[in-house]
């Protein structure tokens, strides 16, 4: 939530000062490398979502090195919901050097881009728009 709290900071800064676009392309690749991490904790392969449960689990860190996902009643549930943000794509047209940063990542990094739940949708379009959407999955 921090860094799409923030990405939502800059970008409305952006509207009025564009010096604040490289500070919004900071937070959205940050939330992209925070999701990354959420689906290979420590580069060990561990994914703290389930897709079964639909929801994202502590690690459980042995001792001896091992780690794995936490289930079970002292398991700590977080709600993806919690973790998910629009982008309009009028707000899109009027910062283009964040809409530049943000494609040229998107094409140079499909590995983050796909740990994104949706990038548009057309049941959030309004007024033949689409509406950018990241939620992590």
């Amino acid at each position: 939530m921090y860094c799409l709290n923030m990405l939502s900071i800059a970008l409305e800064l952006a509207r009025e000062d564009p010096v604040y676009e490289d500070l919004a392309s900071k937070f959205f690749e940050h939330f992209l490398y925070i999701a990354e991490a959420l689906n290979n904790l420590g580069g060990m392969g561990i994914p703290l979502w389930n897709d079964e449960d639909e929801f994202f689990y502590d690690a459980l860190h042995l001792p001896d090195g091992q780690a794995f996902p936490a289930q079970g009643p002292l398991a700590r549930r977080t709600d993806p919901a919690a973790g998910g943000g629009t982008i309009e794509p009028d707000l899109l047209d009027r910062l283009p050097g964040f809409k530049r940063r943000m494609d040229w990542f998107l094409n140079h990094r499909p590995d983050l881009a796909s740990l994104v739940s949706r990038w548009s949708n057309p049941a959030w379009a309004n007024g033949g728009c689409w509406r950018w959407c990241a939620g992590i999955a």
